[in-house]
């Protein structure tokens, strides 16, 4: 139903020790909607079935001050969401909507996003994701963030940097038509700075290949485009 190849892994360690394990189901024109999440306790020799979660795609497990989250979206393109589990990854709540998106069949516009590590930074939680769809042509970089002391299951609490199309005459770039930039990852730069690391559609230009762009984030304004 959701679909037939594994994808969007994500992996972590509970304080106890425990390995947990999510992917979600892919297929092209599935509804991509169905997360299936692992378990082992014995350092990943052997694991067995925990849970599934519906809907949930793209999922990013993470821990904040011990406790367990899940970041993910409710399809491709679709809203994104949050929800919290207390019994080491066995239940979660239902999950909260923090930005809605698209219904990820008709081209429509919505969150795209990947399974990357939410960074704590400057007393705030950011994430990377974008905003656009294949049908249109464009993801449009942006990231999310909230206090490290707030409460992560309320919308209120998360602030959206305003996405940025990608624009071939910033100067740099190669020559040629390229898809843009999607599925980004923030790191802390040698400079002590936040950026958005990503990957860059570039098949078709000169130079086709060894490049990324990396967006700097604003962290003394959330809101402000990368």
């Amino acid at each position: 139903f959701s679909g037939r190849y594994l994808c969007s892994p994500s992996l972590i360690r509970l304080p106890d020790g425990t390995l947990l394990a999510s992917m979600d189901l892919y297929a092209s024109g599935a509804p991509q909607n169905l997360t299936l999440i692992y378990r082992s306790v014995d350092d990943g020799r052997t694991w067995s079935h925990l849970t599934e979660l519906f809907p949930c795609f793209w999922g990013k497990m993470f821990l904040h001050k011990g406790e367990l989250y899940m970041l993910s979206c409710s399809t491709e393109y679709g809203d994104l969401l949050i929800g919290k589990s207390t019994d080491g990854g066995k239940t979660f709540t239902e999950p909260t909507v923090l930005l809605h998106g698209g219904n990820g069949k008709n081209g429509e516009a919505g969150v795209h996003k990947n399974p990357q590590p939410v960074v704590e930074y400057e007393g705030r939680l950011w994430n990377t994701l974008e905003w656009g769809a294949w049908g249109r042509s464009y993801h449009a970089p942006m990231v999310m963030s909230a206090a490290a002391d707030a409460d992560l299951l309320d919308a209120d609490s998360w602030l959206f940097s305003e996405p940025v199309k990608y624009d071939p005459a910033w100067p740099g770039l190669p020559k040629g038509p390229s898809t843009g930039n999607i599925e980004g990852t923030l790191v802390v730069f040698p400079d002590g700075k936040l950026y958005n690391v990503m990957r860059y559609g570039i098949g078709e230009c000169e130079p086709s290949y060894g490049l990324v762009l990396a967006y700097a984030v604003n962290t003394d304004d959330p809101d402000a485009p990368l």
